[in-house]
């Protein structure tokens, strides 16, 4: 099936002119003649010399600041340092809470794979989002799993088992077993969740990487069927006139 949809370019966002201003100052190929003209206006101690040096650098900033393409540069520079610290409070938060980094691996993986070969498609489902939310499931699921490793359910049950029924302190007891009871059971259904949510989640990433990984078929898939019925139509013509001829 050919692909009909029109794919427009990218606008450049917009960021605060003095955003754009203050990267292209600090650029190297900026500052450099900047430096070289206060030097040499230093050197021949000519303050005119140093002043204009940094005039023309700065008007030579102001209007490569307003260029498209640098605005995209920078645009793609500080996408580069978000996602570098994306990552990095990823990585730390899953450290912190001693939790195995390489299922969070292999979807950074993919994920990479996808925005390469398939911007729109990462962009449309938020991977980089979704890769926070595993991080924040994985957390809250550790979190289960290791109040029910604080909990004997086995325990408890023989402690609510060896509490008589009746009043008195003795009924406040059993209350606050049957409570601990239904706090783990209600623990233990969380991680039960928490373990189908993060599953679904690895899957839908997996699922987009083969997606994206998927060849589109080049070209018109309908062209030689009909360059083959133009050409029997033809033939068919030429056989009419041969047998008007007869």
């Amino acid at each position: 099936m050919q692909d009909n949809t029109m794919v427009l370019a990218d606008p450049v966002p917009t960021l605060a002119r003095r955003t754009y201003l203050r990267h292209a100052i600090s650029h190297p190929l900026i500052l450099l003649p900047l430096v070289a003209g206060v030097a040499f206006g230093i050197v021949l101690e000519s303050a005119v010399l140093a002043v204009m040096a940094m005039f023309v650098v700065v008007i030579g900033a102001i209007v490569v600041s307003a260029h498209p393409r640098c605005r995209r540069a920078l645009h793609e520079q500080l996408e580069r340092e978000r996602r570098r610290e994306r990552i990095r409070r990823r990585e730390a938060a899953l450290e912190a809470a001693s939790i195995s980094g390489s299922e969070l691996a292999e979807l950074a993986r993919l994920t990479c794979e996808v925005e390469r070969i398939d911007p729109p498609i990462a962009q449309r489902f938020g991977l980089e989002d979704l890769l926070d939310l595993y991080v924040e499931l994985a957390i809250a699921r550790d979190r289960c799993r290791h109040t029910l490793g604080e909990i004997d359910g086995d325990e408890l049950i023989r402690a609510l088992r060896d509490t008589p029924d009746a009043g008195g302190l003795t009924a406040l007891r059993r209350r606050l077993l049957e409570h601990r009871l239904r706090c783990r059971d209600e623990c233990y259904a969380t991680a039960r969740r928490l373990d189908e949510r993060i599953a679904s989640l690895v899957e839908l990433v997996r699922l987009l990487a083969q997606r994206a990984s998927l060849p589109r078929t080049p070209g018109d898939e309908d062209a030689i069927e009909r360059r083959l019925a133009d050409l029997e139509r033809e033939d068919d013509a030429f056989q009419e006139i041969a047998l008007a001829d007869r």
